[in-house]
């Protein structure tokens, strides 16, 4: 198969069930082809033949519109035999018996299927809007909420003219199906594929992109592979891709090790460092994609400093993975010193594997741990020797300035206002300087600079190149392919806010809060939440990959534009695939924490078995942010492992103020802590008041850290007694009813109590009762 028939089968296998979407109101299988004759008309197959064989495209796609279409082309049926294997397999099972002839009106939320031994939730749905971030809250197609928008007439005719636009304005054939790719996800995201039982969860854009890229692999491993014929093609116990995964590792090291609010621009560099490792994993991804010569459908997942991709299973691929992580290897060495490094570690799948994809993630993981014990093995042994050690590079050395003072990892180039700094401290400045106001980044063929990776680079601006938006619902870049990434700052019109600003905007003292959270037991949820008891394995490739991209979604798109809106001085220093960290006033990112989970609970339509967990700290702004990030991952350690002898297990809880609590109490527990702040400031409490209920709360934990044995802790209630007699014994004042009804509930020591959070109220209190620079 030459390049050209190549590429058409990679568009056409996109496209072949596009009719699905375009022709749900029809029921006149003649009327079925009409949508061909519109995107295929003759202007747009002049514009096509640039790329590929437009002729042979719409031979394909009326075989698959038009019943009985008479094909006499014997390419197009060696492509169409590719792409019905190819479309089986995107959409196989473990268990085959789940088909039916089931047509569905909306498609089902991905969380519908996911259980790990807590029940599923209630039946949830998409409504029929552009794929956006607000998009992805599901609704109950049950309660007869359906809304105007939800018109299919008006995605199909968007899709249209935003394909028209595509064909005019693409330079590259890269770049026409990354157009399409984009396209298809915005429009045809919330369409289920017909033919699935009774919960339709595959989308027809997921059934479509992964067709593209299976039928791509088996084009490439019919042209490379002699032996591998037709019966070998349809042989689904045949090892015939290969599914890659990279991973970075020395994330968090890179970005927070070595900052100095002192080199001016903490927060800047922290932006930067951010979008360095953003840029590198969609750097690596798009490199062995572009290598191995497979479409960008072939990223299967890239969320988290983490990706997944397909491959043919053939030598000359294993050869170039192999080269590949030589290769950056070094170049990572010589940019990071070793703080940071990529690993890649692949498996090889047969088409049943595709069936069972979460087995096959989890081996391809266990590849990777043992890749990991092996950082930067090709710069130390090679062909069984150890090789000579390395020197850095002494060009900076010469210089004589020293070691950078901004990170103190390498030597110092050029002289600042703050001290010498590095050539990556200097492009790290100048990167966080073009992100404030930038809509998009671009990608040009390069090896030069601190975001360059395998021949590509980033320009975090606009530039002659490849242009990807940062925002979906950027309407100047609804064309562009997405660069997914939560990157919402503090600003004003002219810079980014520093910290001291941003804590200056919280109440009461003036100091941050550190907010760190992750999706619990999201492994268990990838590689086993969609088997069943009764043996039936529903985890897909189709539900997988939907899975992460949706994951992908909320914490990248998502939470971004609901920071910009609701919590513009919260600093956002990553958030994408199931964690983040956030910077803010200490006050909001506590409100923050409430709403993300809330939020996160709805996305998932209520599912029990998708919690979040969440560790905040608080500390003065002097306190260095790497310090601070420390202490509010050990908070989040707590929030996941930590229990009391009331409640067994731990995970979805958040941990502040030094204690664990579920979620289900945060909500009593803030509205009390709240009435304590209002009470002090309407002098019906004193903050000498709010001190000893703290002292009662310590007594309280000696209980409950005993699991019950220790019972002199629970000699607070004889101390609360004496203070409620008091207080009302005051000739001054009487004590109010609403506050006395608040101490007297703090005897009850039941599960539901209070007494049980009291710290936390408390706590909070006083730091909003505190002033600023105190």
């Amino acid at each position: 198969m030459n390049k050209i028939s190549y590429r058409t089968v990679c568009f056409a296998s996109l496209l072949h069930g596009i009719g699905e979407f375009f022709t749900r109101d029809l029921t006149i299988s003649a009327d079925k082809s009409f949508y061909i004759y519109e995107l295929l008309n003759d202007e747009n197959c002049r514009k096509l033949s640039k790329f590929l064989d437009a002729d042979l495209l719409k031979d394909i796609l009326f075989h698959y519109s038009v019943p009985g279409y008479n094909m006499q082309n014997s390419v197009s049926k060696k492509c169409i035999r590719i792409i019905d294997i190819a479309g089986r397999l995107s959409n196989k099972d473990a268990n085959e018996d789940i088909k039916s002839n089931a047509e569905h009106e909306y498609l089902n939320c991905i969380f519908s299927r996911l259980d790990i031994g807590n029940g599923l939730p209630r039946a949830s749905a998409y409504r029929h809007v552009p794929l956006e971030p607000d998009a992805i809250f599901p609704f109950d197609p049950n309660s007869g909420d359906t809304r105007k928008s939800d018109d299919e007439t008006i995605l199909q005719r968007e899709f249209c003219t935003y394909w028209n636009k595509a064909l005019a304005e693409a330079k590259t054939v890269e770049m026409l199906y990354q157009m399409l790719l984009r396209i298809l996800e915005r429009y045809t995201w919330c369409i289920p594929l017909d033919g699935q039982s009774e919960i339709a969860d595959i989308s027809l854009y997921d059934h479509l992109r992964l067709t593209s890229a299976i039928a791509a692999c088996l084009c490439k491993k019919h042209s490379e592979d002699p032996q591998f014929d037709e019966r070998l093609m349809e042989d689904d116990s045949h090892d015939s891709f290969i599914l890659a995964e990279g991973d970075f590792s020395g994330i968090q090291k890179y970005i927070f090790g070595g900052i100095s609010e002192k080199q001016g621009g903490m927060a800047k560099k922290l932006r930067a460092r951010s979008f360095v490792i953003a840029s590198l994993v969609n750097l690596a991804a798009r490199a062995l994609i572009d290598r191995c010569d497979v479409p960008a459908s072939c990223i299967l997942m890239n969320s988290g400093g983490n990706f997944f991709i397909l491959l043919p299973n053939t030598e000359s691929v294993k050869t170039k993975l192999t080269d590949f992580q030589n290769e950056i290897d070094k170049k990572l060495f010589d940019t990071f010193q070793g703080g940071v490094a990529l690993h890649i570690a692949y498996t090889c799948m047969c088409g049943n594997d595709f069936g069972s994809f979460g087995d096959k993630i989890r081996e391809t993981k266990e590849q990777l741990a043992i890749r990991k014990r092996q950082p930067y093995a090709s710069l130390l042994h090679n062909d069984g020797r150890w090789t000579e050690a390395q020197p850095f590079s002494t060009d900076a050395y010469e210089k004589k300035l020293g070691i950078c003072k901004g990170c103190g990892n390498e030597f110092a180039e050029f002289e600042t206002e703050d001290g010498p700094i590095g050539r990556r401290c200097k492009q790290e400045t100048e990167i966080g300087r073009h992100l404030v106001k930038t809509k998009v980044i671009t990608l040009i063929r390069s090896d030069m600079g601190l975001l360059s990776l395998g021949d590509w680079s980033v320009l975090p601006y606009g530039a002659e190149g490849e242009i990807y938006a940062l925002k979906s619902d950027d309407s100047d870049y609804l064309l562009a392919p997405l660069w997914r990434q939560a990157n919402h700052v503090p600003a004003n019109s002219k810079r980014i806010l520093t910290f001291e600003e941003i804590s200056d905007k919280s109440e009461g003292v003036n100091w941050l809060g550190y907010l760190k959270a992750d999706v619990d037991r999201l492994g268990m949820l990838f590689t086993v939440g969609f088997r069943k008891e009764t043996g039936e394995n529903f985890g897909n490739i189709a539900r997988i990959a939907s899975l992460s991209r949706m994951m992908e979604i909320f914490f990248s798109e998502w939470l971004d534009r609901f920071v910009e809106r609701k919590f513009p001085e919260c600093y956002i220093v990553f958030s994408g695939g199931d964690d983040l960290f956030i910077i803010g006033p200490w006050n909001q990112i506590i409100s923050l924490a409430i709403q993300i989970r809330r939020s996160f609970s709805d996305f998932t339509g209520g599912n029990p078995n998708t919690t979040l967990s969440c560790g905040i700290s608080f500390s003065p702004v002097r306190l260095p942010v790497a310090y601070a990030a420390r202490s509010a991952e050990r908070a989040l350690d707590r929030a996941k492992e930590e229990h009391s002898f009331l409640h067994p297990t731990g995970r979805d809880q958040v941990c502040m103020f030094d204690h664990v609590m579920k979620w289900k109490y945060v909500h009593k527990v803030m509205k009390a802590a709240d009435n304590v702040v209002g009470w002090v400031r309407d002098g019906k409490l004193t903050t000498g008041d709010v001190r000893r209920m703290r002292k009662y709360a310590e007594m309280f934990e000696q209980y409950t850290a005993s699991g019950g044995q220790d019972t002199k802790g629970l000699r607070y209630a004889g101390h609360l007694s004496y203070d409620i007699g008091r207080k009302m014994s005051e000739n001054r004042k009487r004590l109010d009813i609403q506050v006395k009804k608040f101490m007297e509930s703090l005897r009850d020591i039941s599960q539901e109590g209070l007494i049980h959070h009291l710290g936390v109220v408390c706590d909070f209190a006083l730091l909003m009762n505190r002033k600023k620079g105190e």
